[in-house]
């Protein structure tokens, strides 16, 4: 069941601040960061095995690029109390790039990171098709320590925003004033959380159906859609777009148990004390110490703070 009336969002919420494309966070090549094999080596590792040092890599090596974007978040959060939540897993999920970019984000902002909430079922929607990824559901637990000032959402990929809107509700239930949502990098299918009218009017005009038939397809209207998966549906190209839009719902979703990615034997738990333990000398050997006082003091003093 969705919660989160998407159309409602405010324009701050409207989109995720991304960093890249998962085109490029996945097979980057620009000689401007560094041979493509490697990197994609360092984010297989980070992504898959809980390499910590490969996380903070990919990282801080995005971060560089895009300190134009980071200067106004500094800017945007001028005096506040802000709380970083990582997208976190229950399940012994190796994939520590949310945590390791929350922890340079809390470097930079001075924040506090909240390990408190996560996800409590298995499914797996990392590399889901958009068939899989529709009809899926996901739960979060667990409650914030402190539940006062600004709360920023972080994840590594924004596809169909199904795990960043599943997350907000989540913390709407709890009182918590969500200011933005950001991530390392988002989707062929767009940045958007909140649907434009022209997407609503495409998709209702290419599945020839109304909100109400929708409902019955889906057990929820268009307004709990995100952009993003309306866009999916625009991009999908098939003969008979309704029926396949039918058969999504109808059929059971796959993807969902364990997730195939490295097994050892530390859990979600030991992973986020490990990314801890080993911040500061990450930050030090890859660089982070100097956006860290860049932007943290130089971009903060211009800021008047």
């Amino acid at each position: 069941m969705r919660d989160l009336n998407t159309r409602e969002l405010p324009d701050n919420l409207s989109e995720v601040i991304s960093l890249t494309s998962t085109a490029h966070l996945t097979k980057k090549n620009e000689k401007k960061y560094h041979d493509s094999e490697e990197w994609r080596d360092l984010y297989h590792r980070a992504k898959t095995q809980g390499d910590i040092d490969a996380a903070f890599t990919v990282v801080t090596k995005l971060m560089a690029s895009k300190e134009k974007e980071l200067r106004a978040l500094c800017e945007s959060l001028q005096g506040e109390k802000v709380t970083l939540v990582p997208v976190l897993s229950e399940t012994n999920s190796k994939n520590v790039l949310p945590a390791a970019y929350a922890l340079a984000l809390e470097e930079l902002l001075d924040a506090k990171i909240c390990y408190d909430v996560e996800k409590k079922n298995s499914q797996k929607l990392t590399n889901s098709t958009i068939s899989n990824r529709l009809p899926s559901t996901l739960e979060f637990q667990g409650k914030p320590e402190n539940t006062q000032g600004k709360f920023i959402i972080v994840d590594d990929n924004f596809t169909s925003g199904k795990t960043i809107t599943s997350l907000m509700a989540h913390l709407q239930k709890h009182e918590c004033e969500i200011h933005c949502v950001m991530t390392l990098a988002s989707s062929r299918y767009s940045k958007r959380l909140r649907p434009t009218d022209e997407q609503i009017e495409r998709v209702f005009e290419e599945l020839k159906l109304d909100n109400n038939k929708l409902k019955e397809i889906t057990g929820h209207g268009i307004e709990q859609f995100t952009g993003a998966e309306l866009q999916s549906i625009i991009l999908m190209r098939c003969n008979d777009k309704q029926q396949w839009f039918r058969d999504t719902y109808s059929r059971p979703v796959q993807g969902t148990g364990r997730n195939h990615e490295t097994e050892d034997a530390r859990t979600t738990e030991e992973l986020n004390q490990g990314l801890k333990e080993t911040k500061k000398i990450s930050l030090r050997e890859r660089g982070m110490r100097g956006i860290k006082t860049q932007h943290r003091t130089g971009l903060r003093r211009n800021a008047n703070l």
